[in-house]
Formats: structure tokens, sequence, C-alpha cells
């Protein structure tokens, strides 16, 4: 195995997880719902509902529905400062 390299069982299962749940989302261009509904630790029903109420806002590309990654920060943000554990 000269010159390959190897990874460990708990080195694949981080990339795996980081890469579901990323530390660092692009605060520019477009979120899937499942994407956004990760980001928000919620499940997609709640994200389709916010949607739904007007909260969250979103476009549609022919039947796909997206939520602008501004937008998802914006929600975290104002829900720390909330919390009083914003800027």
């Amino acid at each position: 195995m000269r010159g390959e390299i190897m990874i460990t069982a708990s080195e694949e299962k981080k990339s795996r997880h980081e890469r579901r749940h990323p530390t660092s989302a692009p605060r520019d261009g477009l979120a899937t719902v499942q994407q956004s509904a990760e980001f928000l630790n919620m499940c997609r029903t709640s994200v389709y509902a916010m949607m739904r109420d007007g909260e969250l806002p979103s476009v549609s590309i022919r039947n796909a529905k997206r939520i602008p990654w501004a937008a998802l920060h914006k929600i975290t943000d104002a829900a720390m400062l909330q919390e009083g554990g914003g800027k």
C-alpha cells in the first residue's frame, strides 16, 4: 500500500457528517428544501410551512422550491439575537 492514502473509519464518518452539516453555509445562492431543513435543524414539513406562511421567502424553478441562503442566515441571526447569543 505504498503511496496510497489510508482513511480511517472515523475520518470517513466525520467527512460524511461534515458534508451533510456544513460548518459554514454559503451566504449567496439558493438552497434546496432539504438543505434548508438541515441548516435550520428542523424537518422539511416545517420548512414548507414557513414558506407557506410567508416566514421564509422562496422561489419556484419549475416544480422545485429553492430558498435563498441569505434568508436562512437572516432567520438564524435573528433567532440568535432574540436568544441573546448573537452579535
